[in-house]
């Protein structure tokens, strides 16, 4: 499935007429190059919270306390990436993660 925004791109690049088509730093702006970075960075976040969750489980409780402190640190724009991620794996809202909604996700 080709998304509407490569469609997009790819009509204004193939226009023949130069002084109506697309100039390349355009092309470089065009929305397109945005959603293909989310999903790249989308990939490579869920790999990281993967291993993240891993090395949280092994950890000491008296380490796991300290983390938590650690957290409430965070700035609210940390806190929110962190909140859409949870979010997402929470499939059935339950607020808690289970086995099941790590598969989906995955």
């Amino acid at each position: 499935m080709v998304s509407p925004e490569a469609k997009d791109l790819i009509s204004k690049l193939l226009v023949v007429d130069p002084a109506k088509r697309i100039s390349a730093a355009d092309a470089l702006e065009h929305p397109w190059f945005d959603a293909v970075q989310s999903v790249k960075n989308h990939q490579a976040l869920s790999a990281k919270v993967i291993e993240r969750f891993r090395k949280f489980n092994k950890v000491s409780q008296l380490k796991q306390a300290a983390i938590n402190i650690l957290v409430r640190t965070l700035q609210p724009s940390e806190i929110r990436d962190l909140r859409e991620v949870f979010e997402k794996m929470d499939h059935d809202g339950s607020g808690t993660i289970e086995a099941d909604d790590l598969k989906l996700f995955f």
